[in-house]
């Protein structure tokens, strides 16, 4: 079936982002859970990096923090993350304590990462060669960035994040709705367990986090002489927001049409035989 290879890499991926959680929170004794009590500077400053970590999972939605913790007490389940879910993880470990910023650091797995260029083929029978070397050269990024010695845990969960966003307009372009993740599709994720049968709903954006990003992105656009065309790091810069973040709302206006700098142009061979 059209795309089922890349969806297996995509739950992949969303069990990389999960790994990096797993791993602290066994070191609890028991699993926190709401209400937790409210912590002075001194007691949020003097947190490990499990209690750190437990407290943020605590705070997430239900079914989602189940669903990070079923791969620490028990056989873990493999589920796409939706975007909400993909910012929440991301807002849970964007900020340690002073004393836990040494070891809240991502965890590389280069194996994962080289196997990428297994779904070439997958690429190339339903899409064109021009999709199956953006796909390799966006990977090859990709995999450098999550590599990159020191890579905050917020960078990496952000990255694949990206990455993922990649895998799914790829899954868009070959009509495989079916494994996009509920609501941009019709896969259940761990907050959205029965997915619609009804047109997918667009993502929700206006978060106070995001929407803030989104106008600085949209300012700096309009006022860069290469406008929406722009390259992704030119406009993070100038619009002076974070650059995970920044990237990936990027994207989202990408897939609205209002911008255009991730899409390089297509080489000429490619272009005359169209």
């Amino acid at each position: 079936m059209a795309g089922q290879q890349l969806h297996e890499y995509s739950l992949d991926l969303c069990d990389y982002v999960l790994g990096q959680f797993r791993p602290h929170l066994r070191a609890l004794p028991e699993r926190p859970r709401p209400p937790l009590p409210k912590l002075d500077y001194g007691g949020f400053q003097g947190l490990t990096l499990a209690e750190w970590l437990g407290r943020g999972v605590a705070s997430l939605p239900g079914p989602l923090a189940d669903h990070v913790w079923a791969g620490v007490t028990g056989d873990k389940i493999l589920l796409p993350l939706n975007d909400r879910e993909l910012f929440a993880l991301a807002s849970v470990v964007d900020d340690p304590p002073i004393r836990c910023e040494d070891d809240a650091r991502w965890e590389p797995f280069p194996g994962l990462h080289r196997r990428a260029v297994e779904y070439v083929c997958d690429i190339r029978s339903r899409l064109t060669e021009y999709h199956v070397e953006e796909w390799a050269r966006d990977s090859a990024t990709f995999s450098d960035r999550l590599c990159e010695e020191g890579l905050s845990l917020a960078d990496g969960v952000a990255t694949v994040h990206e990455w993922l966003w990649c895998v799914r307009r790829l899954l868009q372009a070959m009509g495989a709705a079916q494994y996009l993740p509920a609501p941009i599709g019709f896969h259940p994720t761990p907050t959205i367990p029965v997915a619609a049968a009804a047109p997918p709903s667009d993502l929700d954006i206006t978060e106070e986090r995001f929407a803030e990003v989104l106008g600085d992105l949209r300012k700096a656009i309009s006022d860069l002489p290469e406008g929406r065309t722009a390259i992704p790091d030119v406009v993070v810069k100038q619009a002076m927001v974070q650059r995970t973040i920044g990237r990936l709302v990027l994207r989202w206006l990408e897939a609205r049409g209002e911008y255009s700098g991730f899409t390089r142009k297509k080489p000429a061979r490619y272009r005359r035989s169209e």
